[in-house]
């Protein structure tokens, strides 16, 4: 081969690698700031098709991912368990109904763990007002109009606490903590309303709870903070404990302002619902209740179906609902548990290819700190993802940057928007996208950013910083 053959052979392979040195170089330029001096940052930028590595900064560096986790928690969850799965919840009684329409038996409310039991958020689903009334339609429909026993959820392990072991103090208690329980209600939270119209450092006050739980009694020392503050007020006390305490700040102003918190008890609230309602409703019961194990001779009354998991995983990642991402590890094998289904996302990250050996996962949500996962592991798993699935997974199940869920303010001034389905990772100091992502050149790539150890506690001010790494990848890929 002539030297003029040989060089336009090999011309393409040179600009591919400029342009690949390019994107490396233009990242390593954002990242000489004072900002990113004394913070942990782990970045892995490969094309989605073929895997090639395009930027690596520290890819192989263990990272606290957040919220990211919930990509191998939902794709997980859809390879094990079907896009049409339904999560189920029946109705039932026992012993007989007498030609006076007395029920000489219980009623019996037993979930499979739908996190999306009573919530109006997918438009398939009923809300917790509406739900109840389907319960009460339902028993009255079969003629009872008395009941000589007791409403009862069914709660296998009423002692146990669904919760991660490595959760911190500081979140139990709070709406985004209530843990993954067979009966879930609500999305197992309540709300504390606050009066906020006061002088800065002044008290806040508590105006009213709902819905109202029996038995819940909170103490608070929420102060008042300047109007353009963050909310920085967190309940205290884990799940199944009553007394809770709230302690921080909330921003001054003249309305009322929501605090939400975890229900300490969500099968027994549930029990108290129907019961509530029937009572509304003029058909006597004896007392609420949970316990462990529903009779082997029992009579459906109505079974109820959640939305498909494929609305279920879009919603999980559009608004980084921790309740349903935990909820879909325990369905993966509900007779193993939560903590034992963890080791299947682990196993499939490994079947992807990724080097878990060294990596830790907690939960499936990401709340745990402890989390531990390499930028490069997650855009390993990643460009998987794209290949053995439909291409168009990835962006059916992820929000889009600048329109939906969490990431509706990234990059909205910005030509990547609308161009990237990422999700987003938040803590304290930290903070996370993983996804992915169109270039100018409309090349697909697959790109996990994990910053830890931020020197700023604002989150607009960290989100600020690793906008200009994404809108950079957007503009050299």
């Amino acid at each position: 081969m002539n030297g003029f053959f040989q060089l336009v052979f090999l011309l393409p392979i040179f600009i591919s690698a400029l342009g690949q040195n390019a994107l490396q170089m233009q990242v390593d330029d954002a990242l000489k700031n004072d900002f990113f001096k004394y913070s942990n940052i782990g970045i892995s930028v490969r094309d989605a098709k073929t895997s090639e590595l395009l930027v690596n900064v520290n890819k192989d560096k263990l990272m606290v991912p957040g919220s990211t986790i919930k990509i191998i928690t939902t794709v997980t969850a859809l390879e094990v368990l079907g896009e049409n799965f339904k999560f189920e919840t029946q109705l039932s009684y026992s012993g007989h109904i007498a030609a006076d329409g007395v029920l000489k038996g219980n009623i019996y409310i037993e979930g499979t763990g739908d996190p999306t039991l009573g919530t109006d958020r997918i438009k398939s689903s009923l809300g917790m007002e509406a739900l109840i009334e389907k319960f009460v339609t339902e028993i009255r429909a079969k003629g009872i109009i008395c009941i000589e026993g007791d409403i009862i959820c069914i709660n296998p392990k009423p002692k146990a606490i669904p919760i991660e072991d490595t959760w911190q103090w500081q979140d139990l208690g709070n709406y985004y903590a209530t843990g993954s329980w067979p009966l879930n209600i609500n999305e197992n939270l309540y709300n504390i309303y606050y009066n906020r119209n006061f002088n800065v450092g002044q008290s806040a006050k508590i105006s009213y709870i709902e819905p109202y739980i029996p038995k819940l009694q909170v103490e608070s020392e929420v102060k008042v903070a300047a109007g353009e503050s963050q909310d920085n007020a967190y309940i205290f006390g884990p799940a199944l404990q009553y007394q809770k305490l709230v302690l921080g700040t909330i921003p001054q102003g003249k309305n009322l302002y929501k605090v939400k918190g975890a229900i300490p008890d969500p099968p027994q609230f549930l029990a108290y619902l129907l019961h509530q309602a029937l009572g509304q409703d003029k058909i006597s019961e004896s007392r609420y209740l949970t316990m462990k194990a529903i009779p082997i001779e029992s009579t459906l009354l109505y079974k109820h179906k959640s939305p498909t998991l494929s609305d279920i995983v879009k919603m999980t990642n559009t608004y980084s609902i921790n309740l349903y991402a935990d909820a879909l590890v325990q369905a993966l094998n509900p007779q193993k548990g939560i903590f034992e289904n963890i080791k299947i996302l682990k196993e499939k990250l490994h079947n992807s290819g990724a080097d878990t050996m060294l990596m830790d996962i907690k939960d499936g949500s990401g709340l745990s700190a402890r989390n531990l996962i390499t930028a490069d592991q997650m855009s390993t798993y990643i460009c998987h993802v794209f290949k053995n699935h439909d291409v168009n997974l990835l962006e059916k199940m992820l929000p889009v940057v600048g329109e939906d869920g969490t990431i509706k303010n990234l990059l909205n001034n910005s030509p990547a928007k609308g161009k990237m389905w990422l999700k987003s990772g938040s803590m304290r100091r930290i903070l996370c996208y993983s996804g992915i992502a169109k270039g100018k050149s409309g090349r697909l790539v697959a790109l996990t950013i994990y910053l830890n150890g931020s020197i700023f506690i604002e989150h607009k001010i960290n989100k600020k910083e690793v906008e200009k790494i994404l809108e950079t990848i957007y503009n050299h890929t």
